[in-house]
């Protein structure tokens, strides 16, 4: 197809380009952080057992009707979630509902883990109740919310990617210190 113009020139017109859904960076990166947390928290499940000393540390026993509760906070946190981002009408600010709804979601998992019993609680070398997937929640939701609050503050993308970098080290740190 070409176009005439008023001083007799004439120009093609480009085709458009066909563009097919793209999907968008935080989702794949909310989709990626969900998917290997399931998965490294089927390898915690599959090769940890909890210990017969870590059910009576210091005499008291697993708090699993407390970690009920927790999960349960978390849950209706999950569901305020997608309440809001339901109602938000602006598709980026959309978007920042799902690393909320990571950051929510998966303590409901963990502590439904805990609270079932399936998840294991060793004990550590000073005799203290070591939860490793506490650890392991805490290893994927703390690059979320660095993602979060940098998103929202408009952080250099090499500057987030440092940071969600130091974050999982310090966790790592503190797990093997434990």
């Amino acid at each position: 197809m070409t176009t005439k113009f008023k001083d007799g020139c004439q120009q093609e017109a480009s085709k458009p380009i066909k563009k097919g859904p793209m999907i968008h960076p935080i989702t794949i990166f909310c989709l990626t952080m969900f998917g290997l947390f399931l998965l490294a928290s089927s390898c915690v499940m599959t090769y940890f057992e909890t210990s017969e000393e870590a059910k009576n540390v210091g005499g008291y026993h697993l708090p699993y009707d407390q970690w009920f509760r927790t999960q349960t906070a978390f849950a209706t946190a999950v569901l305020l979630d997608l309440i809001c981002m339901m109602w938000t009408v602006h598709k980026d600010r959309s978007r920042l509902f799902y690393l909320a709804l990571l950051i929510n979601g998966i303590p409901v998992l963990t502590y439904t883990y805990l609270a079932t019993g399936m998840a294991p609680v060793l004990v550590d070398p000073k005799g203290r109740r070591l939860i490793v997937m506490r650890y392991l929640q805490w290893f994927f939701t703390t690059p979320a919310m660095i993602h979060l609050y940098c998103t929202m503050s408009n952080v250099p993308t090499a500057e987030l990617v440092k940071a969600m970098v130091n974050g999982c080290v310090v966790i790592g740190a503190g797990f093997v210190a434990a």
